[in-house]
């Protein structure tokens, strides 16, 4: 942990190397549960530089994406802790600019050297500031985080009346911290607004949030969030062509078959779906039916029904009955592993729809 002179600059730096989180944290089941897509990625049309990717006809822009991941992410770990880094941010620059506070590269300077010696200290010359968070890929942030961290003494200080920036102790910064956040009355917007809150200098954009959430995501994980929104735009143009429509009574059907299969669970006993969603989402339950992923996975479980008779259920569940008895522990009617057979055939769903897809993607 670094010293709390530092509060300011790891509140404001995405660090790079923190855990890496799980890319369907919404607690949603996510179209596809237990495989990765196989689409190949095209190399034409390439993509400009706007774009993260592109499917069929469809383009994601990095705009598209970055407000995708705020929404994964809302409430959770990783929203909260960008949202308060672009409020930090946001603080710092309104003050400087209320009382005509700036800072030079010298004095940049003074105070990286001032925190790359305590990190020095603190790891037994290990680790400098720059490999504390991330590395030489994080070089420009980090000089933009020290930059703020540097004006942040200075504020401080001539809030002080003191005579240098080196005069300000962590209480000071930790204090100014403290204050400023709290008179920054800040208040998160509905899930459906393009603002992800509204504070008393303005508001942060969702768009902003998710793209600090991507600093804080490994490769992987981003490319499997990416994965997962082409796979809710394949989803909702092959619904388009069917003529499958996503209705209220389609998404009330769906919670009413997601609540049935946990009272039906013993692990969940005392426990409801909305139970679930709260603890796990940290929203309502109404919030979940409104997102982009439960209506595609509604889609999805329509175009499953409109092509899938019962008597082909059947047929798969008698083809492919050890596959279904080993998931569920022993020999089973189809009455019982009727639920596993519609869940396997919407994956296998999905995969088609991916795979038939021409997808041209970064990452």
């Amino acid at each position: 942990m670094l010293a709390l002179t530092l509060i300011c600059l790891c509140a404001l730096i995405p660090m790079a190397a923190c855990q890496p989180v799980d890319p369907a944290p919404a607690g949603q089941e996510p179209p596809a549960d237990n495989a990765e897509p196989s689409a190949e990625a095209s190399q034409e049309p390439p993509l400009e530089d706007h774009e993260v990717a592109r499917i069929n006809d469809t383009v994601i822009t990095a705009d598209i994406y970055h407000h995708y991941l705020s929404l994964v992410y809302a409430r959770m770990p990783e929203g909260d802790t960008s949202l308060e880094q672009l409020l930090l941010e946001e603080l710092l620059r309104s003050r400087a600019a209320e009382f005509d506070v700036s800072v030079g590269e010298s004095e940049v300077d003074v105070v990286y050297a001032e925190l790359e010696a305590r990190v020095r200290e603190q790891t037994n010359g290990q680790r400098g500031l720059l490999d504390q968070v991330g590395g030489a890929e994080q070089a420009e942030e980090l000089h933009k985080s020290v930059r703020l961290a540097t004006l942040h003494r200075k504020l401080v200080a001539q809030e002080h009346s003191l005579a240098s920036m080196q005069d300000v102790d962590d209480a000071m910064l930790k204090t100014w911290l403290d204050e400023a956040l709290a008179s920054a009355a800040l208040e998160e917007a509905p899930l459906d607004e393009p603002a992800a809150a509204t504070w008393s200098g303005g508001t942060i954009s969702r768009v902003s949030v998710g793209a600090r959430i991507a600093q804080l995501l490994s490769p992987d994980i981003q490319a499997g969030l990416l994965t997962e929104l082409l796979g809710i735009h394949a989803i909702r143009e092959k619904a388009a062509q069917l003529g499958v429509v996503l209705t209220p009574e389609a998404a009330a059907d769906e919670l009413l078959e997601r609540e049935g299969q946990v009272a039906g669970n013993p692990t969940y006993a005392g426990v409801t779906y909305a139970d679930i969603v709260k603890k796990i989402n940290r929203r309502e339950t109404s919030e979940l039916v409104a997102s982009p992923k439960f209506g595609a996975e509604v889609l999805l479980s329509l175009m499953v029904t409109q092509n899938w008779t019962e008597v082909r259920l059947i047929e798969l569940f008698e083809a492919e009955r050890p596959l279904f008895e080993e998931r569920l522990g022993g020999q089973v009617s189809f009455a019982q592993a009727r639920f596993a057979v519609l869940k396997e055939v919407r994956q296998r769903t999905y995969i088609q729809l991916l795979d038939s897809s021409t997808i041209v993607r970064r990452f």
